[in-house]
């Protein structure tokens, strides 16, 4: 009988660790493929601001696991993803005294499964306003394996905005200007 005991109590605390745990995320960088962003002009210096305030809890959840993050911190990534690929797709024109601002806001993230689906379903809402006040909300949206990490999904979901943006052509005609 100790036995039975002893190995149900194992099994209750390998399910407990194993099937129903919570993540904390936070993005990290996500290599682009090569082409997925064409060049462009960047005349000057350019500033990133984080304009979500918002820390409330937010969830992403599948199979007993949950991912923990905020839009606040959904942002600084984007803003971090921003950044790279500006600095490595920009084409840096002599502009010393000029200084481009990007103000963003992450207001909608989030990665689904449908049943019986091999993809998740992820997709963001990031608002962006340039120095010179235009507005720019884009909603971005891509499919990813559910083979591929929860992590890999989250941070391709923030890279897939990052393409959207920088395929804009009002964020490229302030870049340039």
């Amino acid at each position: 009988m100790k036995k039975v005991v002893g190995l149900f109590v194992i099994v209750v605390l390998v399910l407990t660790q194993v099937g129903c745990m919570q993540f904390k995320y936070k993005p990290s960088l996500f290599e682009l493929e090569e082409g997925k962003i064409s060049s462009f002009d960047v005349k000057g210096e350019v500033l990133y601001e984080n304009a979500q305030t918002g820390k409330s809890k937010q969830l992403t959840k599948q199979g007993g696991h949950t991912w923990e993050y905020n839009y606040n911190l959904i942002t600084d990534g984007f803003n971090r993803q921003l950044a790279k690929e500006i600095k490595s797709m920009g084409e840096q024109l002599d502009a010393a005294d000029s200084k481009k601002t990007f103000s963003s806001k992450i207001t909608a993230f989030k990665c689904d499964v449908t049943f019986g689906s091999f993809v998740r379903n992820c997709s963001s809402s990031v608002t962006v306003t340039t120095g010179d006040g235009e507005i720019i909300a884009i909603e971005s949206s891509q499919k990813s394996p559910i083979f591929a990490t929860m992590e890999h999904s989250l941070d391709g979901t923030v890279a897939t905005a990052v393409i959207d943006v920088l395929s804009n052509d009002k964020v490229l005609a302030y870049l340039a200007k």
